[in-house]
């Protein structure tokens, strides 16, 4: 109904200037005649000026009730699109999952993620002077709203030099849900852009259930403009440390432990060395390994630790590739001490096998030569008691734990 009326307005000034013509009244005039000879010679561009100040007219009045009418026309884009082409939002997902600490070498980033973020600054730096909305989310496992839909383009660029790298896998069907939600909050405003930036290695796109990351694609796509900025360099291999530890689980001092590394290859098979360190010292010599695909062992076998409590243990290459976060990992393990045992004694004696848990304790702990007697797992410790006459009580061992005491 806007509409029509402004249309119906716009014939005002043109009943105007029917009006203005009819007011003047044509008189002959001696003296006029020069200067109606001067009007006939400009008469063309007098005309063609009059028409253009008509159309200005009628074009002001149509526009105002266009603006008016604004509300009613945006349920379909088409009507306001024209005028609306600089209005839009813009969703930023930034791949900060491992892979993505691949080292770039490109002119101004170090890493892939470098290089996302600087490709996405630049993207928001494009979007000054327009009425453009920014939001900022995070792709790695779990998918997070880093930055809510905002016309702050300083805080976006903020958000994204603030993201930092992680050590998971990616979330893209997350990411994609989180989209659509921003994207479905904007209302019906035009021009929504989702921009995905990624190395999209194979490893990183099987993270999660494949169906469900084509169905929130799909659900997004019918809300959004999806475009993925590949950063993927071309035969990436890397190497990696996947885990470390002790083979067995129990780590006792005075007893050889076996330490062990998996390694696995992405896109490599190279001959590998890795070196083993406890407490941030070098132990025993470096090991060269072939890793594969599938996760290969490395042993440093029987290294003996000769203290109880935590131990840090560390498995790392000697050489860094391009991926060196990967190169190096550590645990914790928990080092055993001596087990302390109470040989409580029914009838003691002087002599060395007097006691009634002498031949006990000479089993728990048997004395050998070739081995000191601390590094002996289990300590015993003999402990008279009185026998009274109700009772002839057989000698008993009690545990006395924890293990880790020296």
């Amino acid at each position: 109904m806007l509409a029509v009326a402004g249309v119906a307005l716009m014939a005002i000034p043109i009943i105007i200037h029917w009006l203005n013509r009819r007011r003047y009244k044509v008189v002959e005039w001696a003296a006029m005649r020069y200067l109606l000879a001067a009007v006939r010679q400009n008469r063309r561009r007098l005309r063609f000026e009059s028409w253009l100040l008509l159309a200005l007219r009628c074009l002001v009045i149509g526009l105002l009730a266009a603006a008016m009418a604004r509300p009613l026309g945006c349920s379909n884009q088409s009507v306001v699109l024209a005028g609306a082409d600089r209005a839009g939002l813009h969703v930023i997902i930034l791949d900060d999952s491992l892979s993505m600490s691949y080292e770039a070498k490109r002119s101004g980033a170090t890493t892939q993620l470098d290089r996302a973020k600087q490709l996405a600054r630049a993207r928001i730096d494009s979007l000054e002077g327009s009425q453009q909305r920014v939001a900022i989310i995070s792709g790695s496992n779990p998918a997070r709203v880093i930055m809510q839909s905002s016309f702050d383009l300083d805080a976006a660029r903020s958000a994204i030099s603030q993201t930092k790298q992680t050590f998971k896998g990616n979330d893209f069907a997350g990411a994609f849900t989180l989209a659509e939600e921003i994207v479905r909050d904007a209302g019906d405003i035009p021009n929504r852009n989702v921009w995905l930036y990624t190395d999209r290695t194979a490893a990183s796109l099987k993270q999660g259930d494949a169906e469900t990351l084509a169905q929130s694609a799909k659900t997004l796509f019918d809300h959004a403009s999806i475009s993925v900025i590949d950063l993927a360099v071309a035969q990436p291999g890397n190497r990696a440390i996947v885990s470390t530890g002790a083979t067995d689980q129990l780590v006792r001092i005075g007893f050889g432990t076996d330490l062990r590394a998996g390694l696995q290859a992405f896109g490599q098979n190279d001959p590998s060395t890795i070196s083993f360190l406890v407490n941030g010292k070098q132990i025993g010599s470096p090991i060269t390994s072939n890793p594969s695909t599938e996760e290969t062992p490395a042993l440093l076998p029987q290294i003996g630790l000769d203290k109880p409590g935590p131990a840090l243990i560390t498995a790392r290459f000697s050489e860094h590739d391009r991926m060196p976060i990967d190169d190096e990992l550590s645990t914790v393990l928990d080092v055993a001490g001596h087990l302390k045992l109470l040989i409580v004694e029914g009838r003691s004696g002087n002599g060395p096998l007097a006691g009634s848990g002498a031949f006990l304790k000479l089993a728990l702990a048997p004395p050998d030569d070739s081995v000191a007697n601390e590094s002996n797992y289990i300590a015993p410790k003999s402990s008279a008691t009185p026998i009274s006459p109700a009772s002839h009580s057989p000698t008993t061992a009690r545990s006395c734990w924890p293990a880790r005491a020296s």
